[in-house]
């Protein structure tokens, strides 16, 4: 049941949300941390966010909310119910491998809409997903490498969009800027 060719993606179950997948190459997910990390609801293929806590809590067996996917599957109570989840869990690697990059950006618009919406700016419009020139740049909040072959624009400032912090241009420049911080106008 490992995926072995995905050794970054975890698999699991959720009490509310069902599967889930966490991927730790998703920027924000890379490492262990204090903050909120992003993980897919398969059910319906939506982001979402939780404490790092929360996950990691469940894996070391402090919480049941969370449960890796082979120990959920063992603990399933007939063998047709294993094979069963077995076969849909595999289904769903397949389904997230096709949606890794449109999940991916899905994450990056919720980022962008929350630090704007965190400014008081109109988030519109919408990710443009195809670049206009190739063009590298570097985070001003956030100090991460972006790549507009991988990270979209904004519509509006036409800056790339950090998919770690969710800034871009249209909040560049606003006083009692912090790191992750308070901002003032």
């Amino acid at each position: 049941m490992k995926n072995a060719h995905q050794p970054h993606v975890w698999w699991g179950y959720h009490r509310q949300h069902g599967w889930v997948v966490f991927d730790r190459s998703w920027p924000g997910n890379k490492y262990g941390r204090d903050g909120m990390i992003a993980l897919v609801q398969c059910a319906d293929w939506r982001v979402f966010e939780d404490s790092y806590r929360a996950w990691q809590e469940a894996i070391l067996g402090q919480s049941s909310d969370y449960q890796y996917a082979p120990e959920y599957i063992e603990r399933l109570p007939t063998y047709d119910e294993r094979r069963l989840a077995e076969n849909h869990l595999r289904h769903l690697q397949q389904e997230y491998e096709r949606r890794h990059d449109t999940l991916r950006k899905q994450l990056t618009e919720q980022r962008r809409v929350r630090f704007l919406r965190e400014l008081g700016i109109k988030a519109d419009p919408p990710l443009r997903r195809v670049p206009r020139v190739p063009r590298t740049a570097t985070c001003w909040r956030c100090s991460r490498d972006l790549d507009n072959a991988v990270d979209p624009e904004c519509g509006q400032c036409e800056w790339i969009v950090c998919p770690n912090c969710g800034a871009c241009g249209c909040g560049y420049g606003y006083s009692g800027y912090r790191a992750f911080g308070n901002w003032e106008l």
